[in-house]
């Protein structure tokens, strides 16, 4: 899955050793992915913090969690501990591409991955395992068409462009004449939202 330089796994142990909680694991996380690579987050966590999806690493003498999703991204990653320029912390070598190029199958591939992101604000299921995105389709020119419903007028939304993907807040006003709501968005542009015939 991933390893560690012999610099990181010293700073690992010091960290668990002078930690406050007996039995820590060290956990990491890919909290954003874009054209410029990943960015991550290291933390420490307790024994109970344990999750069904997590993907369980033990190298080095201590035990390191990462989530399922973010385990998608690290496959074959090693973590260094690098000093520069008066500052120090973990480094990631990972040989993933943060933003898949090349086929239709792999943009798409990503967008699902985005959606995934994005929960219904009713209830704690996201959207696509929700099956509200009824279609994507990706054109020629890397534009993409997502149809979908909506169970509620407010819902975050996922901005995509060429350069990769960003997330963003966004409110919609909603007819709410109708039951089902179609949502267009396409590449590099904002959403527009269309109320479709009941």
């Amino acid at each position: 899955m991933i390893k560690f330089t012999d610099k990181a796994k010293d700073k690992v142990k010091f960290f668990l050793e002078n930690a406050n909680e007996q039995g820590m694991a060290l956990r990491i996380s890919v909290i954003e992915r874009n054209k410029d690579g990943f960015q991550y987050h290291f933390g420490l966590d307790p024994y109970k913090n344990e999750h069904d999806d997590d993907v369980i690493v033990r190298e080095g003498g201590f035990a390191t969690r990462i989530d399922g999703k973010s385990a998608k991204w690290m496959k074959g990653a090693t973590v260094d501990w690098l000093a520069k320029d008066g500052k120090e912390g973990f480094a990631v070598a990972n040989p993933n591409q943060p933003i898949p190029t090349g086929s239709v199958d792999e943009l798409k591939e990503t967008i699902i991955h985005e959606l995934k992101t994005i929960f219904d604000p009713e209830i704690p299921v996201n959207i696509y395992d929700l099956g509200l995105i009824y279609n994507i389709d990706i054109h020629e020119d890397k534009s993409v068409d997502v149809t979908m419903t909506l169970t509620a007028p407010e819902l975050s939304s996922c901005r995509k462009s060429s350069s990769g993907c960003k997330k963003q807040g966004r409110k919609c006003s909603w007819h709410h004449q109708g039951q089902r709501q179609y949502r267009r968005n396409q590449l590099g542009h904002q959403p527009r939202c269309l109320k479709l015939p009941s």
